[in-house]
């Protein structure tokens, strides 16, 4: 690919950012996958020495807060002159790695520089889970995004589905009598405390990791598993804070965000268990399938044996391609699926219990 790529990082000193995206950048440009004119330009609040170290002079940092004009102001012009040093017009991704609280204002600000660009085709969004915390607010972020852009130049992220392990089994509906899928993590939420106490386990990782894990493995097209959900009889559900959860900083000492869910349904004769969450007693990701003869057939979710869950995304988005993205009305379906779990848990209904 000889087409300059300038790769703008919302939130640079996240922990995200520096758990997997960066080592992401790094691997693909020891194998010579990134095209000789390239560049990152980190946006935080912080400063970001390390980044400066690792990139040398391929990197460029704004130091400042991602809801403000001025931020923007920086960005147009640092922008003008990369692609004036390139000499030629550059694919620019924005990827936005930050609390979903901020998504709106910054899509608001990148929708007003799109508008001022002289290539807007050329701009491409890659944004993180949760996309919204609701379906209407997906529906009102999506629409801030396309007064400037093209369903075609949105990439939103679950990395999960790049996972190798995650993948459409072939097994007929037919002969499962059950369906479990596990989304359970030993470790807390660390750093994460402020983010994760506006999200909770079911909206961090059932309303897209689970869901999306069970659509792969079920049906050729996960599309048509999510359009299916919506049939579904959801028996029950239970919502759960750890004991040691409001210590973490960042977590309100009041807080009623739930650290572990359940849920129970019926699908098509089939009974379904959805289960995730942090501070259990073993990882656990893996979708389990009882067939009607009894036999079990275990679908563990593992690292990737080549290229990593972030080298594939990255590339797929350089390369136009939307498979491993989720898509507008896939959102859509994930959230009808989601939102009236969320509201019954805001009436109480069930409460929240400990363990």
């Amino acid at each position: 690919m000889n087409t300059p790529l300038i790769f703008i990082a919302f939130g640079i000193t996240g922990e995200l950012m520096k758990r997997k995206i960066v080592p992401a950048l790094l691997k693909l440009r020891e194998r010579k996958e990134l095209p000789d004119k390239f560049k990152i330009i980190g946006i935080s609040r912080r400063p970001a020495d390390e980044m400066q170290e690792m990139f040398g002079e391929q990197f460029c940092h704004i130091q400042g807060d991602a809801t403000e004009a001025d931020t923007y102001t920086k960005l147009k012009e640092l922008l003008e002159q990369m692609e004036s040093a390139f000499n030629e017009p550059a694919q620019k991704i924005f990827y936005i790695s930050t609390s979903p609280a901020l998504y709106q204002i910054i899509f608001e600000h990148l929708a007003h520089l799109a508008a001022q660009s002289k290539n807007p085709e050329r701009m491409k969004l890659m944004v993180e889970k949760p996309f919204g915390l609701s379906g209407a607010e997906a529906a009102r972020l999506g629409a801030v995004l396309h007064r400037s852009f093209n369903e075609s130049q949105i990439y939103r992220v679950d990395h999960y589905l790049a996972k190798e392990s995650v993948r459409y089994v072939g097994v007929p509906l037919k002969s499962i009598k059950t369906i479990e899928a596990y989304f359970c993590e030993m470790g807390g939420v660390e750093k994460r405390g402020a983010s994760y106490d506006a999200v909770g386990a079911l909206r961090d990782v059932g309303q897209n990791h689970l869901l999306e894990m069970l659509a792969v493995a079920l049906m050729p097209e996960r599309l048509d598993f999510l359009e299916a959900l919506a049939e579904a009889h959801v028996e029950s559900t239970s919502r759960a804070q750890h004991t040691t959860y409001r210590e973490a900083p960042g977590v309100a000492p009041a807080s009623q965000t739930e650290t572990h869910f359940t849920c129970t349904l019926l699908w098509r004769g089939i009974g379904v268990t959805l289960a995730g969450g942090k501070y259990m007693p073993e990882d656990r990701k893996e979708v389990v399938l009882t067939h009607t003869d009894g036999t079990i057939t275990h679908l563990p979710i593992v690292e990737n044996a080549g290229p990593g869950e972030y080298e594939r995304l990255m590339l797929d988005c350089v390369h136009n391609k939307h498979e491993l993205f989720v898509g507008e009305r896939e959102l859509g379906l994930l959230w009808r699926f989601i939102d009236p779990i969320v509201q019954n848990w805001a009436q109480g209904k069930p409460p929240l219990g400990q363990y």
